[in-house]
């Protein structure tokens, strides 16, 4: 039982480490800005663990403190992440 403890605890520690493996980058929203663009945005944040894409507009996801940023023609429209306590 305390194994499984010690582990949820690691987990949930390293939430916002990149050193959780498949986890990847993750990305302080705060420092995002709606008109930044993309090169700003992997300069700020790196390169995000997924990116999902439509015609014009794309979904960046730092899956390590599951933050989203939307992006459209290049350009940040808007941002999502999970604060923890």
């Amino acid at each position: 039982m305390s194994y499984r403890i010690m582990v949820l605890m690691t987990l949930i520690f390293c939430t916002s480490c990149d050193i959780v493996p498949g986890l990847g980058q993750s990305c302080d929203a705060d420092k995002i800005s709606i008109g930044m663009d993309e090169k700003q945005v992997i300069a700020t944040c790196g390169k995000p663990s997924r990116i999902n894409a439509s015609n014009y507009s794309q979904q960046w996801i730092y899956r390590a403190n599951q933050t989203y940023i939307y992006l459209e023609n290049g350009k940040v429209t808007s941002k999502q992440w999970q604060r923890f306590l």
